[in-house]
């Protein structure tokens, strides 16, 4: 993988799936800047269907926006869609106020259903955030012990152990692996009698 002096150097699509895999930092300016922009696209893209048909469920766009801008910046930014999305839509589409309680009724239960189901997507996207982070840790664990195995291979002076992605794993390797586990351990001290 190159190094680069500074981010700016990074091909864009590199800099997209760095951002995809790692995100935003949770509760940052960039994050609920990400999630108006998210918001503004699916503005955007109701507003050319709205063209077309405007009859479509209003909030059909903002689903997405919602998803994208948790995943990205955390369950702060996902909330701000949400909020922003469902203030937006009853601004731009949905505005005048129902005359009949019936239609009352029927706003407020399209609004409800909205919160609910994108509360939901938040709450699924950072799960899903989260455990993507925790196997990110553990394979950098991995990584880390594998390097120590090597390492203590070396020192012994044995050939160097090929890594979590090799074809084949040597003999000894399990024995290796046991060892180097139970040198850290502490072993419990003597009572005295």
């Amino acid at each position: 993988m190159p190094v680069y002096a500074n981010a700016d150097e990074k091909p864009a699509v590199e800099r997209l799936s760095h951002l995809l895999r790692w995100g935003l930092r949770p509760g940052s300016t960039a994050a609920f800047g990400f999630s108006i922009a998210c918001v503004a696209v699916a503005l955007t893209v109701r507003l050319l269907f709205w063209l077309f048909r405007p009859d479509l469920v209003i909030f059909a766009t903002y689903y997405p926006a919602v998803l994208l801008a948790t995943l990205i910046g955390g369950w702060p930014a996902g909330i701000l869609a949400q909020a922003a999305g469902g203030i937006v839509a009853w601004l731009f589409f949905d505005p005048a106020l129902p005359a009949a309680a019936h239609a009352l009724s029927e706003q407020m239960a399209d609004f409800g259903l909205y919160g609910l189901s994108s509360g939901l997507i938040v709450l699924a996207g950072e799960h899903y955030r989260r455990v993507i982070r925790r196997l990110d840790e553990e394979e950098h664990y991995r990584r880390l012990v594998v390097d120590e195995l090597n390492q203590a291979q070396q020192a012994r002076g044995g050939p160097r152990h090929p890594g979590p992605r090799a074809a084949g794993v040597p003999a000894g390797a399990r024995e290796n692996t046991r060892s180097f586990a139970s040198a850290g351990r502490r072993r419990p001290a003597a009572r005295p009698a």
